[in-house]
């Protein structure tokens, strides 16, 4: 059995959508035969911890209870935006001896080259999302200064103008 985990932390429009994420592990799926299971989180960050992660906490147990045998993700980055997130996924991978497939290529962590890379992206991603959170922070305190409107949604009873204000 083959897990397929998609997650997304908003809908944006040109985000990689769960119902994306699940179509192409699903086509990976039956392109390999092997029956599959869908793990989808849905407006949660990478960067959350994994008991704030239901699909990815589930497919965590479904891993130490043997469910399945090999697990498909379209990013790493969708596993985990926190080091220490994707260092326990990998962990049980090589502990149970799952196969990982990333967008479809074999990821062989038994590989040390593969598996020190892999770690390095990882890294990588966590400082992107601590990046990409302080820059939005930033955002909304400005806006908030400047009397501009931060969304779509506005509180009731309040419009905003062509300047956003």
């Amino acid at each position: 059995m083959i897990g397929i985990y998609s997650r997304i932390s908003s809908d944006k429009v040109g985000s990689t959508s769960v119902e994306y994420q699940e179509k192409r592990g699903i086509e990976f799926a039956n392109s390999i035969r092997v029956p599959y299971t869908l793990y989808s989180d849905r407006s949660i960050s990478g960067g959350a911890d994994i008991e704030d992660r239901p699909a990815f906490n589930r497919l965590l147990d479904d891993i130490e209870n043997k469910t399945i045998t090999s697990i498909y993700i379209s990013n790493s980055d969708r596993a985990a935006r926190k080091e220490t997130t994707w260092f326990r996924l990998v962990e049980l991978l090589l502990k149970y001896n799952i196969t990982l497939y990333e967008n479809g290529l074999l990821i062989d962590l038994n590989d040390d080259s593969v598996l020190m890379m892999q770690g390095m992206k990882a890294v990588v991603d966590a400082s992107e999302r601590r990046k990409t959170s302080k820059k939005q922070k930033r955002r909304l305190k400005e806006n908030a200064i400047e009397g501009k409107v931060h969304g779509a949604v506005l509180p009731y009873g309040y419009s905003k103008d062509k300047n956003k204000y």
